[in-house]
Parts: C-alpha cells; structure tokens; sequence
C-alpha cells in the first residue's frame, strides 16, 4: 500500500479539541432556507451562508475548476432530515446546479461557532437518493480544532455530523452493495473488451468523476475507521489497514479504471473532457501507490497514446508580400509547446521552440528568383486558469535569395529577427491574425492552437 496516504490518514487523528458547544441549532425543528447564489468564474470565487446558531459554511471554487461562467448556490435546507448521523452540529446543504462539471475539487468548510465535543469525529457526508451517505473526500481539520472541510467534484445535498462505529460500517456496507463489489481479496477483473459504441466525450469525465468521488469517499472511510479506533480492534475475519488499501486498488481502483477504459475512445481523441479523465486517473492510480498489472499497463497505453497524439501544438504562416516585383515570401510550420506545472492561481508557465520553413518567388524578366531557409521560433508565455494563453514569439531568420541569371548566380541574404505578443483564448478560437503594412506591400501572420486543452502529467 502507499505508505504516505496511510500516514497522512493517521495524521488525521491528531486534532485539537475546543470547548463544548453550547448554541448548537435545534435541528428537529423546521425554519426557512438560508440561500445565496453567485456568478464562479473559471479564476475561482466562493459562497458562503450562517446558519441560525452562526456556523459558517463555505464553498470555494478553486482557479480552474469550471471552464467558464456558471450561477452557482448554497443553501442551508431548514426542513428537518431524519439521517443516520449520530449528532449533526449544522443542518443538510443543498448545492445547485447538480451537473454542474468540475475539472478540479471544490471545498466544503464548516466553521463552528463553537467547536462541538467529539469534533475528531465530524465530517462532511454526500447524501445519496437511496438514504445512503458518504464521507467527502481529503476530510480535515484546522489547528484550532473550530473547522471541518472536505472536498467534492459532484454537486447536490449534503450533510455534517459525527457517526457512531457501527452506523460508519453500516454505510460502508451500504456503498459497497450499492457498487455491486466484494471486499474480498482476489477478485477476478472481467475480461478487457472495449465498447463498440461511440460515447460523447463528457460521458468519460462523467463516468470517472463518480468513481473519483467513491475513491476518495473509500479513503475517509479508513480514515474515520482510525479515529474511531475500528482497526485497534478488528472484529474476527476484518481487513487490517493495509488489506482495506489493498482491496481498494483491487476492487475499485481498477474496476472503476476498466469500466472506463471499456468505453474506447471517442471520435475525437483530443477532446478535453477525454484528456483530462486519462491524465486524472494516471494520477489517481499513482497517489494511490495502485499496482495492477493488466489494469496498470492498458492505461499507460492509452495514456502514452494521448501523450502522443494530442500535444499542444503552436501553427505559424505569414505571407510577406511586395507588389513590386510580385516578391512574396511564406513561412509556415508548426511544433509542440509544453504547460508546465501550474501554480494556486491556476497559471502555468508555456515554452516551445521549432523551426519553420521559408519559400518564396520573385518575379524577374531575365532571372529566376527564388527564396529558401528556415526560422527558428521560440515560444515562452503563460496559460492561466480559463486556459488564455499569453505568448510571446520571437523569430530568427536565416534565409537566402537566389537569382539565376543567364550570365550569373546572386545569393542574397534574408536574415532578421523580431518577437510578437498574442493573446490565444476561447474568445477568438484559439486563432489570431496579424495584419500589417510594409513598404509598398503587406504582412499577414496567421497563428492558432491545436489541443489547447491537453495538460497532462509528464508532459513536460
């Protein structure tokens, strides 16, 4: 097992405890919904509501979760829910829109006006249509021991409270029954067989979003199994640790990565939705410290295929044309640029270098003209968290004019350099055209982004 996930979830069991409460909010009652709504942009944004006993609750939208706009709202639900949590501090929560599409987790907080007893034992549960709840993943604490959090990538109702061991394995029971898995060792994987059926790209992001939610619902399960002391005292015929670790590689890691991988590829093999699910669960299986041969290699496959065939890549033409004397001259190539590793913000550094290739013709009574070389371009800039691209391009010229004349060969030199700056968005499509006048002609440079969506892990 990962040895760094199973500290990190015995880390979790040093928390620090405040006083006891003493305003919690009479949840048997039922008042008004607590609502607010606001604009997320894809640079991140929060909302934030105070219920009738001054919890706080917050959600917070990271840079780069949404890929544009989207009217997003908190509620605090004032109906009464019968739900099996022990003791709930706040009432349910309700998040709108439900398909709302994340590419990175948004975070839950609930800020206690006075810390509860027993707070180690609070969390943040998902409420499921069929009365069954599970932990949210990354479930944490502050120092002061006054905030629990937790992270989502679906939207809907949720709730908070403290579980009782058995109500814990209870639900545990209930999600793995929902799934249709066993939590015995040695499982045996269907066989692979990829669908014939074209699916759209969102159903690939969709379909491992959930199973993203169920992973890391898994692993706070084990962590508030720790704290509540389950595996101190395993009951005859439990998993340890270590086998619970083991059985969620085996069982639903790999199960959820073949259910996926069993879709095939869509239409466009570079759609975003489909590059981002194959970089997301190459990084799940790696922080999960996952090894399963069969499953392990054919998503490597398919992920060296993405690698390969959906890089960013940087066009370049311009046309450079002097009436007098019908001297044109093009330039045209294109080459891969790398993302770097972005920052909080969302903005990741971009850098590429190629060389394109310059022709061209003159027009001559008595010689032939012609013109050949090569640019060498770089390409340094950045990409920030709605994917606009800043770019800088800088040029360097090294080409030749050749004039073939009846009595003899001129060679003359075409050499220079220069840089342009560009902005390469949504909004204008990824593509630009630059225009300009010259000297007795014009100068058109046309530049565009294939893949602008592709960001993986070991790209660089």
């Amino acid at each position: 097992m990962n040895y760094n996930i199973k500290l990190f979830l015995l880390l979790g069991m040093v928390l620090l405890v405040s006083n006891c409460a003493d305003n919690e909010p009479d949840l048997q009652k039922d008042v008004d919904d607590i609502t607010t709504t606001a604009d997320i942009t894809p640079y991140g944004g929060n909302l934030q509501v105070i219920d009738e006993s001054g919890n706080i609750i917050t959600l917070t939208f990271p840079p780069g979760a949404l890929t544009d706009t989207f009217s997003v709202t908190l509620t605090i639900l004032g109906t009464h829910m019968d739900l099996p949590i022990q003791t709930q501090h706040i009432r349910a929560l309700e998040i709108l829109p439900y398909d709302l599409s994340l590419y990175k987790a948004a975070s839950i907080s609930v800020k206690y006006s006075n810390a509860p007893d027993g707070i180690e034992k609070a969390a943040l549960y998902r409420m499921h249509p069929d009365n069954r709840i599970t932990p949210l993943g990354e479930l944490n604490q502050d120092k002061t021991g006054s905030t629990v959090a937790a992270r989502t990538l679906t939207m809907g109702k949720f709730a908070e409270g403290e579980m009782t061991l058995d109500q814990l394995n209870n639900q545990f029971s209930l999600l793995l029954s929902s799934l249709d898995i066993s939590w015995k060792k040695g499982i045996d994987q269907p066989a692979l067989q990829e669908s014939q059926v074209t699916f759209d790209c969102s159903d690939y992001k969709d379909a491992w979003d959930n199973w993203q939610d169920v992973i890391s619902g898994m692993l706070s399960f084990f962590q508030m199994r720790i704290i509540l002391g389950y595996y101190d005292n395993l009951p005859a015929g439990g998993n340890t640790l270590d086998d619970d670790f083991d059985r969620l590689c085996e069982n639903i890691a790999g199960k959820a990565i073949s259910e996926v991988l069993d879709m095939g590829q869509p239409q466009d093999p570079c759609c975003r939705d489909y590059t981002h699910t194959i970089a997301s669960m190459v990084e799940t299986m790696m922080m999960l410290g996952c090894d399963q041969s069969a499953v392990s290699d054919r998503l490597s496959d398919r992920f060296n295929k993405v690698l390969n065939d959906c890089q960013s890549i940087i066009t370049i033409t311009s046309t450079m044309d002097i009436q007098a004397g019908g001297f044109v001259v093009e330039t045209t190539g294109a080459f891969p640029i790398t993302v770097l590793e972005e920052d909080e913000s969302g903005t990741a550094s971009v850098e590429g270098n190629g060389t394109l290739a310059v022709t061209g013709s003159a027009e001559s009574e008595h010689c032939v003209n012609t013109v050949g070389g090569s640019t060498l371009t770089d390409v340094s800039g950045t990409r920030d968290a709605a994917y606009t691209y800043e770019l800088e391009i800088v040029t360097e010229q090294d080409a030749l004019l050749t004039s073939v004349c009846p009595d003899r060969t001129i060679e003359t030199p075409l050499v220079g350099s220069g840089s342009r700056t560009v902005t390469l968005s949504v909004a204008n499509g990824f593509m630009v055209t630059i225009e300009e006048t010259i000297p007795e002609g014009s100068f058109t440079m046309d530049i565009s982004l294939i893949n602008p969506y592709t960001s993986m892990p070991g790209s660089k």
